[in-house]
């Protein structure tokens, strides 16, 4: 039994901290002070996964995968509670993996969705997510989104 479904290092603010993410709620311990500083709730789903993306060469942003497919950013400015409201996006199908740079620092994040027998590869940015042509045998995922179908917000 997993009491956490992710746990991420992170910066609030000046701050170190870890994040605890436990069914729909993420708590943030802050390091230096020792102490839980904050507690997040999600209205409408547990949250599976946590992950950082960047969205330019200084600036990364935190987000939250829900187990509905929901996609949120900048989890830690939104304040204590989060709704639909505060969704980015959601990912289509059934997540079968998923996948991103170890050391958060990476424009974009890779999901494996099946949806009606069939296995799309999707790339997740903090502004859109794009479906990966996968006939497009000379391109790799992070070279090239010329034939990719992108739903912007």
């Amino acid at each position: 039994m997993n009491l956490y479904s992710a746990v991420k290092y992170v910066s609030v603010g000046q701050n170190s901290a870890i994040a605890v993410a436990h069914g729909a709620f993420i708590s943030i311990f802050e390091l230096f002070s020792q102490k839980w500083v904050r507690h997040i709730k999600f209205e409408n789903s547990s949250i599976t996964r946590l992950f950082e993306l960047k969205i330019n060469a200084d600036d990364t942003v935190c987000a939250a995968l829900l187990d509905n497919n929901e996609v949120y950013f900048n989890i830690f400015e939104s304040g204590d509670r989060i709704t639909s409201y505060h969704r980015k996006y959601v990912v289509p199908g059934e997540i079968m993996n998923f996948a991103e740079e170890p050391k958060g620092d990476s424009y974009c994040c890779y999901a494996y969705c099946a949806e009606d027998g069939v296995v799309n590869h999707y790339c997740l940015y903090a502004d859109r997510i794009s479906l990966h042509d996968q006939n497009s045998a000379d391109s790799l995922p992070e070279d090239n989104f010329s034939n990719a179908r992108a739903i912007y917000i």
